[in-house]
């Protein structure tokens, strides 16, 4: 299935050069759908960006790049441990 979040998925492109995080779109994907669980199912969304190889959704991108800003702007010093 064909990226259903194109316009978002290059916001989040921008976003993650900026950051220097290496990033690729996953141009075909399977959509959104339902995983079965013995203690329920779960919505399982689509998958549409590559961040640092590890395979996002649109929302868990905005939450790794989120995180990735944040350490940029907030760099730990050893002194402070």
């Amino acid at each position: 299935m064909r990226n259903q979040s194109p316009n978002a998925t290059l916001k989040l492109m921008a976003r993650a050069k900026l950051v220097g995080c290496k990033a690729e779109i996953i141009e075909n994907s399977k959509g959104h759908y339902r995983r079965h669980h013995p203690l329920g199912s779960t919505s399982v969304p689509q998958k549409v960006v590559i961040l640092d190889d590890i395979r996002f959704s649109v929302g868990g991108a905005k939450q790794y790049l989120y995180a990735l800003e944040n350490i940029a702007a907030f760099p730990c010093r050893e002194e402070d441990a």
